[in-house]
């Protein structure tokens, strides 16, 4: 490659400006195609719909949203997507959060507790809303004790910090019983609660 392409200028499109989106489904009042995703670009225009629920959830995992969607497909659903706290996401959200409620819905390790606590504290929303209004310490419970794996892959950690009491519960169910649960094992759970909080049931 260095020999072949040294003396001509390569002009490609950097992979962060297709990577540093938003992902959501049914939140927007737009007959565009579902899921929507929200580049840096259209932040501006997007933000000027009228947003077509007043609930929605918060979901981790690619691979459950995509599927929940799949499942349900006019469910208001918008992707985390683990860790990934991009620019455009959290625009977004912060705009969101001040119009519509959110629960959030991620695995039960210390990772995934701590990628929920991230969010709180970002929105800040702990006055007006609780993520957790699903996925709360009562129900984390009952989904260790029904769901439970043996901690053998270093997913729970002791010393994790976090900032937002109700997580902070979760993240200790977490380590009192040395369990946690993928949040694939969780959708028939969902399929139950989701619609219940939405008020579809």
């Amino acid at each position: 490659m260095s020999n072949e392409f040294n003396v001509d200028e390569i002009s490609e499109l950097p992979a962060n400006i297709i990577g540093h989106e938003f992902v959501c489904a049914n939140i927007f009042a737009t007959d565009w195609p579902q899921p929507v995703t929200v580049n840096p670009w259209q932040i501006k225009d997007v933000l000027q719909m009228k947003v077509a629920t007043g609930k929605a959830v918060v979901i981790e995992n690619n691979g459950v949203f995509i599927w929940l969607l799949h499942r349900h497909p006019t469910w208001p659903l918008i992707l985390q997507s683990g860790n990934d706290f991009n620019a455009t996401y959290l625009k977004v959200m912060k705009a969101l959060a001040g119009e519509i409620k959110l629960a959030y819905l991620g695995d039960l390790d210390t990772s995934g507790i701590r990628i929920a606590d991230q969010l709180t504290t970002y929105l800040g929303n702990e006055d007006f809303q609780n993520l957790a209004v699903i996925q709360s310490p009562s129900r984390v419970a009952q989904w260790l004790a029904g769901y439970g794996k043996v901690d053998d892959s270093d997913r729970i950690h002791v010393s994790v910090e976090l900032h937002n009491q109700f997580w902070k519960e979760e993240s200790y169910l977490l380590m009192v019983n040395q369990q946690f649960v993928e949040q694939e094992q969780l959708i028939d759970s969902y399929e139950t609660l989701i619609p219940e909080w939405l008020g579809q049931a």
